[in-house]
């Protein structure tokens, strides 16, 4: 297994950073992002685990590629020129023409209230796309925002609006923090809106207007967090739809699965071992030579065509290990 840094120090010439989910690519004109192949996914730097990127993360790209297409085509909002979505050999990719700009939570604080006005003009514009049904043009599943959905809750899931589900909605970008607003910083006029990976027609009250200050697009201390009255909405008029990793990898019953959930250590050590029984019971005494998180266990380790239940496993694991 490769640590983080490892990755970073042999990473190809065109790319220019490797973090625990997905590699960031420099193509002259072009920018490209992707999700890691199973091959690339990572430890920490102490090498103690394995680090597994949410399952969810090539629709997420495909949202963005949608979303960028529909806001050129139905408004004057900057966007990037050229941006798509695409898959190849276990990872999904998302390009887009590179736009001149430096983000706004990096401009001089007198300067930044002229771009906020700007910036409030283009939500508006934004309220102005409505739709009797919630969903993203082009796409059948919804990515929430990170707030709503993260390690904490649904890391690998995406969401199907029930057909029932009826009501005014309006697009929503979800995740408009100052990060995201690239401007011209001489004349101070806003360049290109960037990230649109949770965007899609939801309820207004779905988003926050993070760009009103520097931070990340969650709340923070004072400020009221409708986390749970999000999950709330996407539980009751829609479905989830937990996603499956690149490629077919069918998962394993639901026993198996609340083992893991009752058992972190247990868990902890298949992802980094990678040992599990394939197939049968899983016995008090197997239990017992885990729960103590040793190395010594009387589990078999799998072979290459158990791909099915090592990606279960290593996602309940995952659960565990990292919460940010």
């Amino acid at each position: 297994m490769v640590t983080n840094a490892e990755a970073n120090e042999r990473r190809e010439p065109s790319c220019t950073l490797v973090l625990w989910d997905k590699k960031y690519f420099d193509l002259g004109s072009m920018f490209m992002k992707r999700t890691l192949r199973r091959h690339e996914w990572l430890t920490p730097n102490d090498g103690s685990s394995l680090m597994i990127p949410p399952a969810n993360l090539g629709q997420k790209y495909k949202t963005e590629a949608a979303a960028v297409d529909y806001i050129r085509k139905n408004t004057d909002i900057p966007v990037p020129p050229i941006s798509y979505a695409f898959e190849d050999d276990g990872a999904v990719s998302f390009m887009s023409q590179v736009v001149e700009g430096v983000a706004l939570d990096l401009l001089d604080d007198k300067d930044k209230p002229i771009v906020i006005k700007e910036l409030e003009q283009i939500v508006e514009t934004l309220r102005t796309l409505k739709s009797d049904v919630p969903g993203v043009p082009g796409q059948t599943l919804l990515c929430p925002p990170w707030r709503v959905c993260n390690m904490e809750w649904k890391p690998d899931s995406c969401w199907r609006p029930k057909p029932e589900t009826k009501g005014e909605f309006v697009f929503c970008h979800n995740d408009l923090g100052q990060q995201n607003v690239l401007v011209d910083p001489k004349t101070l006029k806003i360049t290109a809106i960037i990230d649109w990976e949770f965007a899609g027609f939801y309820p207004p009250w779905f988003e926050g207007a993070f760009w009103k200050r520097e931070g990340p697009s969650c709340a923070l201390e004072g400020e009221e967090d409708d986390v749970q009255k999000c999950r709330d909405w996407l539980m009751t008029y829609c479905d989830e739809v937990e996603m499956p990793f690149p490629g077919t990898w069918p998962m394993v019953d639901q026993d198996k699965h609340d083992h893991f959930r009752r058992n972190p250590s247990r868990a902890n050590q298949f992802a980094y071992h990678a040992s599990v029984k394939k197939g049968d019971e899983i016995s008090d005494e197997d239990e017992s030579a885990t729960e103590d998180g040793t190395t010594e266990s009387n589990v078999k380790p799998v072979g290459d065509n158990d791909d099915g239940y090592l990606c279960w496993a290593y996602r309940k694991a995952r659960n565990f290990l990292f919460r940010y």
